[in-house]
């Protein structure tokens, strides 16, 4: 799979050579993917990229914002945190992208008008929340008065070994939130998946760094999203990453992400899933070639290192990566 990340990324960057980057999170987890980071500013000098990353509690970070960059990227969803930044951050590059993955653009991105000249979304399309709240990335463009583009979430390569005493249907996340997440609990029940959720923070980040062996291990994986046009959690793409058998609940357009039986198992009711896997129960090499082939799919297009050379084409008019899908 490396060999694969490798090959795609570099096609990628051929026109990125000799590019100093910028990477900025906070508190050392602020990009999608958590460890993607690392994963990225390791293989990005071997395309010819040259990729720093800091962040809020960095020692070395006043060293490194005095480096000259040709971007920046720039990764949370706390625009207060943002603000607070240290100014060296807005001056750095002269070309300042953010990542924001959050799902409700507004009135918080007004105070960052005039500092960045790019937003990058991790979904596309207007669309309404289960509890009828309105949200449009287009606000984004008229509060930060700068181009809003579209760059979903990635994760970074995972080869975990497979291990004995995993559920069949395991799913990781929230179950309880009925603002973003309604009927999780119940899709849940309905199919037996076994639910993975802690609240406090240390018992939380114990399960996230088991998930790796989690998602390989167990028969399938259960992923569902906000109902929005384009979005998918970055769990979906965490567990193609470590080769478990995605069973993804259907959201707007989905299969323009993803082919259903080649990737992953799409559905759309419980009813729907139990009764296919059932078939698939008894078919042990099909399971592992819709796993293999998710896993291709993840690391051909869908690593942090993808999607930052995305972010950097796009922001200096090279193309556009992701001009809607992938």
């Amino acid at each position: 799979m490396r060999e694969l990340l490798l090959r795609t990324a570099g096609e990628r960057a051929a026109p990125l050579r000799g590019l100093r980057v910028l990477l900025y999170g906070f508190s050392g987890r602020g990009f999608p993917g958590g460890d993607g980071v690392a994963e990225a500013v390791e293989i990005l000098p071997l395309l010819g990229v040259e990729a720093v990353y800091t962040h809020e509690s960095d020692p070395e970070l006043p060293g490194k914002l005095e480096g000259t960059y040709d971007v920046a990227i720039i990764c949370n969803t706390r625009i207060g945190a943002l603000l607070a930044a240290p100014r060296r951050l807005w001056k750095a590059a002269p070309v300042r992208s953010l990542w924001f993955w959050d799902l409700r653009p507004g009135s918080v991105g007004a105070p960052l008008a005039g500092l960045v000249d790019r937003v990058f979304l991790a979904y596309r399309g207007r669309w309404t929340a289960p509890n009828g709240a309105i949200y449009d990335p287009a606000q984004w463009a008229s509060e930060l008065r700068c181009p809003v583009s579209y760059a979903p979430q990635g994760t970074s390569l995972r080869t975990p070994d497979r291990q004995p005493g995993h559920p069949r249907i395991a799913f990781v996340g929230d179950v309880a939130n009925q603002t973003y997440h309604t009927g999780r609990a119940e899709l849940c029940r309905t199919v037996g998946a076994v639910v993975m959720n802690r609240k406090a923070r240390e018992d939380r980040l114990a399960l996230e760094a088991r998930l790796p062996e989690i998602y390989r291990s167990s028969r399938y994986v259960l992923s569902t999203s906000p109902r929005a046009p384009g979005y998918t959690s970055v769990r979906t793409y965490s567990i193609l990453a470590c080769g478990g058998l995605l069973a993804l609940h259907r959201f707007p357009d989905c299969e323009r992400l993803f082919e259903d039986g080649k990737h992953a198992v799409l559905f759309d009711t419980p009813s729907e899933l139990i009764e296919r896997l059932k078939v698939l129960d008894g078919d042990d090499y099909a399971r592992d070639q819709i796993a293999d082939a998710g896993r291709e799919l993840h690391a051909g297009r869908h690593t942090i290192t993808h999607r930052i050379l995305g972010i950097c084409r796009e922001a200096l008019g090279i193309d556009m990566e992701f001009p809607g899908w992938l």
